[in-house]
């Protein structure tokens, strides 16, 4: 079992990844298309590990002004990020690519979901939307461990109703802290354990463990 203590500081980890993140707007609405977390020392051309959460958060770019729009740039890490790239140290991949149910840039989770359109076809801010396979294609690296963070509220089924079947369809290793009793919801990393900081990264571990002994 780890806990808080046996984790690397949010500035030590800033010393061992780099994260970039592809940003754009929409009018004032403010997105991001994907996000790069890769180890400084890494080699590797493309992922070794896919990550799927809800949307973008807090997200920007390390210099938030406009000549950082519309192209990769350096991203500021925030803290579901960090649990990110210690679940990455302590299982060994160097390079993750975050896609986001939603490519929505809004922190507050209750605002967030009133932006959640209920009929799935609606919701084109989902890089899962059908009208946006080709981005899709380029972005998701297929048949390599997919770590499932969406969250479990009710209002996310509409996009995870886009997302569930391409990814259980494209990896064949798919894994994540599962709700009990649910089909496609996965804790995020964010949820609240009453104090217990190293939950979510423990239930990982134990799914990743499982499903790699099912793949051997």
């Amino acid at each position: 079992m780890y806990t808080k203590s046996d984790f690397l500081s949010a500035n030590e980890l800033k010393q061992v990844f780099s994260v970039t993140g592809y940003f754009y707007s929409t009018g004032k609405v403010k997105c991001r298309k994907h996000l790069n977390i890769k180890l400084k020392t890494s080699k590797k051309k493309k992922p070794d590990l896919m990550v799927v959460m809800m949307n973008p958060g807090s997200s920007k770019p390390l210099n938030d002004t406009p000549a950082s729009y519309n192209k990769e740039t350096p991203a500021k890490p925030d803290p579901t990020q960090y649990k990110i790239m210690r679940f990455m140290l302590q299982s060994n991949y160097e390079y993750a690519r975050v896609l986001n149910l939603s490519d929505l840039i809004q922190a507050t989770s209750s605002k967030f979901y009133k932006s959640i359109s209920k009929k799935s076809k609606d919701n084109n801010h989902s890089i899962f939307h059908p009208t946006r396979t080709k981005e899709l294609k380029d972005l998701f690296e297929k048949n390599i461990p997919t770590l499932i963070a969406w969250g479990v509220n009710d209002d996310l089924q509409p996009l995870i109703d886009l997302s569930y079947k391409y990814i259980t369809t494209n990896s064949n290793f798919f894994f994540g802290y599962k709700k009990e009793g649910a089909l496609d919801r996965y804790l995020h990393p964010q949820t609240r354990d009453s104090g217990v900081y190293a939950r979510w990264l423990n239930e990982v571990l134990a799914s990743y463990q499982i499903k790699k002994s099912q793949q051997s």
